[in-house]
């Protein structure tokens, strides 16, 4: 879909919504369609994206019941979504198969890697701890209700599954080589998943896809945006998103200390040696984005390349135990 048709569709979802406004601007598009919208002196976020199905509609639900649920029961700062007519969470535009959310603006900057300080990367450990110490009792009505696909599992299953948040679409995306290397790294994940266990101290709900471009900063508070990920899986790996896209700072030893040491100091992880797994759990997952999404913009004419560059990357993990991003 182009931008064009986008851009018609947000206007759609405003109309939906009753909602006036002065300016429609683009801020962002991956596999979402992403506005900021201004009304006067007000600012809003709409965010479209594709629902074709009714679990998809379910899944979107519950990652703004989640949303709700972290601001109520754990003040922290995350996006707070607005009622559309009749005290709907979303709107649907069913011609296109398309969802709308509107959220209120949250001000704050998004900090440039290079300029991310030890102080703020022990800060987003310490959110990432309250995060996870919400206790699993507020999520019983979404794990309750896994007929409604409310929320994934970002386990073993979850992640690599052709049932899981990154099932392939293309059982052919990956040559055997590589796909006999992404079999070993992922051997070896699941090797230290059945370590960890899944008890209340290590696995409950996460983000799932915290990188730089989801935190923002005002001040000495801190917000996460884009729960779309966001499901029940190991707490370790919520570290292992940002980590992974910090591999290139030459501070990454500095980094990966404080973001485990802002963490610990609220509440405590596996043993440390199991990080550099998650980590490359983690590029895993992203190959397996970069398959299903080779037209996306962000990376198309590049998919291709970069697929062969990451399987390189964890065929270097597997031998030595440390995932090197080039």
């Amino acid at each position: 879909m182009n931008s064009d048709k986008w851009l018609t569709l947000a206007y759609q979802a405003l109309e939906a919504y009753q909602m006036q406004y002065t300016t429609v601007e683009w801020l962002a598009y991956t596999h979402n369609a992403v506005f900021q919208v201004q009304n006067g002196t007000q600012s809003y976020v709409l965010r479209l994206s594709r629902q074709p199905h009714q679990k998809d509609r379910w899944r979107l639900m519950g990652e703004l019941l989640v949303l709700y649920t972290l601001r109520k029961e754990a003040g922290l700062a995350v996006p707070e979504s607005i009622d559309a007519p009749a005290k709907q969470m979303y709107v649907f535009l069913p011609e296109a198969n398309v969802c709308g959310v509107l959220f209120h603006h949250l001000p704050g900057v998004t900090p440039a890697q290079a300029e991310l300080t030890q102080k703020q990367i022990r800060r987003i450990g310490a959110f990432l701890a309250r995060l996870h110490d919400v206790p699993a009792t507020h999520w019983q009505n979404i794990r309750n209700n896994r007929n409604l696909s409310l929320r994934p599992n970002l386990d073993y299953e979850g992640l690599f599954s052709n049932e899981g948040t990154y099932a392939l679409a293309d059982e052919t995306s990956f040559t055997e080589e590589q796909q006999a290397i992404i079999a070993e790294v992922q051997e070896q994940v699941k090797t230290a998943m059945e370590a960890i266990g899944t008890d209340e101290a290590h696995f409950g709900l996460i983000h799932g896809d915290l990188l730089l471009k989801n935190i923002l900063f005002e001040g000495e508070k801190i917000c996460a945006l884009d729960f779309e990920y966001s499901g029940f899986g190991y707490f370790i790996y919520d570290l292992a998103p940002l980590l992974w896209q910090l591999k290139l700072d030459p501070r990454y030893p500095d980094l990966v200390d404080g973001l485990w040491e802002g963490y610990t100091a609220q509440r405590q992880l596996p043993p440390y040696e199991h990080l550099e797994t998650f980590i490359a759990a983690r590029q895993v997952a992203s190959l397996r984005w970069l398959a299903n999404n080779q037209h996306n913009p962000a990376v198309q004419g590049k998919a291709h390349q970069m697929i062969e560059q990451r399987v390189e990357e964890l065929r270097e993990f597997v031998n030595t135990g440390v995932l090197q991003r080039q």
